[in-house]
């Protein structure tokens, strides 16, 4: 006899899981290009979706995971924001040097 389905209503993923999905979701977000299939805003919409659900199972879990979690957070946000203005500067270096 087969099993019953899953109420998917109920269902959960493991924290893990869905941290690893969203690894995954921001690494298609970084390849996303104008030619990509799926679009880099639909990407960041499921990437802000899935960062949503993280923090609230972070902050259900207690004062020291939602503690983890928004530093984890702060921390990865200066990490991009390095990153983006460095991209910035090189753009702005490039079109320096081609005049």
């Amino acid at each position: 006899m087969n099993a019953a389905a899953p109420n998917l209503d109920t269902a959960a993923l493991p924290y893990e899981s869905m941290k690893k999905m969203r690894t995954l979701v921001g690494r298609e977000m970084g390849d996303a290009n104008f030619t990509s299939e799926i679009s880099r805003d639909k990407w960041s919409r499921l990437y802000a979706a899935l960062s949503e659900d993280l923090g609230a199972t972070a902050k259900a879990a207690g004062p020291q995971a939602e503690q983890t979690w928004t530093r984890a957070g702060l921390s990865h946000s200066c990490k991009c924001n390095r990153r983006s203005t460095g991209s910035q500067i090189g753009a702005v270096q490039e079109g320096i040097t081609a005049f």
